[in-house]
């Protein structure tokens, strides 16, 4: 068996972050995305950051799609603002995506920093939802066929309520899986 791990996003804190931000109602899940890495990054950083106010401040956060990157008209700004913003500069998301289970699984050991992942969401008119990826653990298998399992920071749609805003995926083929739409690694900005 082989992990992954974010360390800084994996820690008793970390898991209390999520869990306070889990418990707001009305928060699109870009934004409890970018607000747990931040929440995560200040706290390591000794900075006083007032996460759950600033989430509840609809004229920082507004509900709206979002895109990793960029400007659409009709979508609010990128998650990549919002975490620029939200570090003080010190964290974006990269422009690289990936979309392999593996990929993924190979990034996080590489860089140790979180990823977010986009994928459809379980009900169709909840479009497409964000969740971020801290840790990961594989399977050992001689022949690469292994199993890919991913724990997340979740705002509730795949997590259920009883997640307490950390959830796990089911176990996957690490050959052959992928997220459709993709994820970012975040990284610090320099």
């Amino acid at each position: 068996m082989s992990w992954a791990a974010a360390a800084e996003w994996n820690t008793r804190e970390s898991v209390e972050i999520a869990f306070n931000i889990s418990s707001l109602s009305s928060v699109y899940c870009g934004p409890a995305s970018i607000v747990w890495i931040a929440a995560v990054w200040n706290q390591q950083k000794g900075r006083p950051y007032r996460y759950l106010d600033r989430l509840k401040d609809k004229s920082l956060f507004p509900d709206g799609p979002r895109l990793f990157h960029g400007i659409v008209p009709g979508f609010e700004r990128s998650l990549n603002y919002l975490l620029i913003r939200e570090t003080q500069g010190e964290l974006r998301i990269a422009s690289d995506i990936y979309f392999t289970h593996t990929a993924i699984h190979d990034a996080l050991i590489e860089n140790k920093m979180p990823m977010i992942v986009r994928m459809k969401a379980p009900k169709f008119r909840d479009g497409l939802h964000y969740v971020t990826l801290y840790k990961s653990e594989k399977s050992d298998a001689a022949d690469e066929s292994g199993q890919l399992k991913f724990h997340w920071q979740d705002n509730g749609l795949y997590g259920g309520e009883s997640s307490h805003g950390i959830s796990a995926s089911s176990w996957k083929s690490a050959r052959g899986s992928f997220f459709f739409w993709g994820a970012k690694r975040i990284m610090v900005n320099g």
